[in-house]
């Protein structure tokens, strides 16, 4: 899809010994990225992808797509959002001078992933 230059590091699934809901594909990112776990937010859409963000210690928002998060992966405590636009609203990234930026890096925000990690380029709206 062309976006690999958008990302400072990438984590595919079969590059861990253990997948999704275990934590090792987000530990893998975050180490690639050089940061603590807490540093990093990790923005998920599935139950299991939540399960192992938040075991690898990462600052959870679940965007829901075809499946609502169990009552389960719920009681985890993290945010459950309706768009990717409302995490960044709730951080402060995007604010009213957006349409000055297009690119914004993000340090200590930087995206952790399992199958991408790293920044973030934001559409101004």
């Amino acid at each position: 899809a062309g976006l690999d230059g958008f990302f400072v590091a990438l984590v595919c699934g079969d590059e861990t010994a253990r997948g999704k809901p275990h934590p090792d594909p987000y530990l893998e990112a975050v180490g690639r990225l050089g940061l603590d776990p807490g540093q990093c937010w990790a923005l998920e859409d599935s139950n299991n992808g939540v399960r192992a963000a938040q075991a690898a210690g990462c600052r959870v928002f679940q965007i829901p797509d075809l499946v609502a998060p169990s009552a389960e992966v719920r009681a985890l405590g993290h945010q459950v959002v309706g768009s990717l636009f409302d995490v960044l609203d709730m951080l402060g990234v995007v604010g009213p001078d957006a349409s000055d930026h297009n690119l914004w890096p993000l340090p200590a925000r930087r995206s952790a992933g399992t199958n991408i990690t790293g920044t973030l380029r934001l559409i101004p709206r």
